[in-house]
């Protein structure tokens, strides 16, 4: 048995040594391990327990005298899907985890942290961001595409996240079209305050929000896409950006009009 083809699976050069002399001779004692090794016997001990460990070796008691048996090379096997599986997650946290670690690469002194998010279940996880940031308000504009972007029930639980967090929501929203029943309750529960607009003046496939001191958009279309940018100014700006325009809305001489709800 080749000891550098079991060190190519990840053994160190002590445990495919061991391996290798166990297969040759069946079963082994660490007394006996460390005269064909040269490894002290307390080594020898501590080698033959990792080999039990990974499953290439067995240990049986005889007479008070441990002795050691090797197991099947298929057990190596295991081994590396095992390894495969860990590292097909730790592929998916870095991938996850990536842009904002590109973000800290880049930013430094006050300059905006940016994340990006792909993907519908990081696309929630955006807004519960929204609740979780600091202040009570937030001012949200939003788009249409929502609901046949996530359905309708996973919408009405992100929606529902508000008193849960006991947000105030100011949202510019185009009139509703074929509205639940219970819309209008929902959002008083909600603590939900509406910016009507037609429908045609806003077709963009994309939700912007502000709270506390992030901003997003949220692109919901395709796969999805998101991004939010942390910093104090720029969050400010566009809520204020978001008041200014919420109230425009509601002032303008047509507005009592729209029928809202359809």
């Amino acid at each position: 048995m080749n000891e550098k083809l079991l060190m190519s699976f990840g053994l160190s050069q002590n445990t495919a040594r061991a391996y290798r002399a166990l297969v040759l001779k069946k079963s082994l004692r660490p007394s006996q391990l460390a005269k064909l090794t040269g490894e002290s016997r307390s080594n020898c001990y501590a080698l033959l327990d990792r080999l039990v460990g990974l499953g290439l070796a067995t240990k049986t008691d005889e007479n008070k005298k441990f002795t050691y048996y090797p197991t099947s090379p298929v057990a190596l096997k295991t081994l590396l899907d095992q390894k495969l599986e860990e590292v097909e997650q730790q592929l998916q946290t870095l991938d996850k985890r990536l842009p904002q670690m590109i973000s800290e690469y880049h930013t430094g002194g006050d300059q905006p942290r940016v994340t990006h998010y792909k993907g519908k279940k990081e696309l929630e996880t955006m807004y519960v961001q929204q609740m979780e940031q600091s202040g009570r308000e937030l001012y949200f504009i939003r788009s249409k595409a929502d609901i046949p972007y996530f359905g309708l029930k996973v919408m009405e639980s992100l929606r529902r996240l508000a008193p849960k967090y006991k947000k105030r929501r100011f949202g510019i929203t185009p009139i509703l079209v074929n509205a639940p029943s219970d819309a209008r309750k929902d959002a008083a529960a909600g603590g939900l305050k509406r910016a009507w607009i037609k429908g045609e003046e806003y077709t963009a496939p994309v939700e912007w929000a502000v709270a506390g001191n992030t901003v997003q958009a949220i692109l919901l279309k395709d796969e999805g896409y998101g991004v939010s940018i942390n910093h104090p100014e720029i969050a400010e700006s566009f809520r204020q950006i978001m008041k200014l325009l919420y109230d425009y809305i509601q002032k303008s001489p047509d507005y009592k009009k729209l029928p809202k709800f359809k």
